[in-house]
């Protein structure tokens, strides 16, 4: 029987230990049995993915597994040349051909060789999924419906597609954020009071358009606020302390970095990186 797999919204609070992997836990697992287009969300689970729950300006990181069951019985997950493209895009429920609301290219995991796995972060945030839901036209939605699909497809020496398949289509029911702030999409450091949270959009520490340090701590306690970033394909892992000297600790914007909104009377508060 079909079932509904619910996404959770950013996760705000769990609880952390030594043997937690912060990617793992984050990460949505799709398997894709290239066969039938199904998509389900175990191994063990048969019942396909026919719809999910999502949220306006989430970044979820999916790992998609792609298998081709043959006739000898065993499953075999696929890993593609490199001239082939795994892809996710979402547009408005009928609206075939129509704007694409989210996106992202699926690009392997070059360390998992034995578990061939296509990791990517959908962004359900930007400017065509907010005028799809009104968003600050004073007429908003509640929630808007989409259709998606994961497609692999094969380019040539032109960057021409050549070849493709599809996966089965799902529903997806975006959510509007309950957050009302005049960014287009939840404030970078938003909803974050404590435990883990992945952030998928953070591209440097200091200088770019995303970088951690423009993440606001003045109202994040600090030894309990963590953030896992990835940079050059790597993740790190970063803990909000107390400035140990304030106004005097120097960061190396390596493995300690200030915030923008630091202050050494009111707010000294730094990142440091532990992994």
């Amino acid at each position: 029987m079909p079932f509904e797999v619910i996404i959770p919204a950013r996760v705000a609070e769990t609880a952390i230990t030594d043997t937690v992997d912060v990617a793992e836990f984050f990460e949505i697992p799709v398997y894709w049995d290239i066969t039938n287009g199904n998509l389900y969300s175990s191994l063990t689970n048969r019942a396909p993915i026919t719809s999910w729950t999502v949220k306006r300006g989430d970044l979820l990181p999916v790992g998609l597994r792609i298998m081709k069951p043959d006739v000898d019985g065993v499953t075999r997950r696929l890993k593609f040349p490199a001239d082939c493209r795994v892809y996710y895009a979402a547009v408005l429920l009928n609206d075939y051909g129509g704007t694409v609301l989210a996106e992202v290219e699926l690009v392997i995991d070059e360390e998992n060789a034995d578990d061939p796995v296509y990791r990517g972060t959908i962004s359900w945030r930007g400017e065509a999924l907010n005028a799809a839901i009104n968003f600050n036209e004073g007429t908003e939605k509640p929630y808007i419906i989409l259709m998606g699909d994961f497609e692999v497809s094969e380019v040539n020496e032109e960057d021409e597609e050549v070849g493709s398949v599809s996966s089965d289509t799902i529903t997806i029911r975006c959510n509007n954020d309950v957050r009302r702030a005049d960014a287009q999409a939840p404030s970078i450091g938003s909803g974050l009071r404590y435990g883990l949270q992945f952030r998928g959009e953070i591209d440097g520490l200091t200088g770019t358009d995303n970088p951690l340090d423009a993440l606001l701590t003045t109202s994040m306690p600090t030894g309990r606020c963590m953030v896992r970033i990835v940079l050059g394909g790597k993740p790190q892992d970063w803990l909000l302390i107390d400035d140990p000297d304030p106004g005097v600790t120097v960061p190396d914007n390596l493995d300690v970095v200030a915030p923008q909104d630091y202050d050494a009377g009111t707010n000294a508060k730094l990142w440091l990186r532990i992994a």
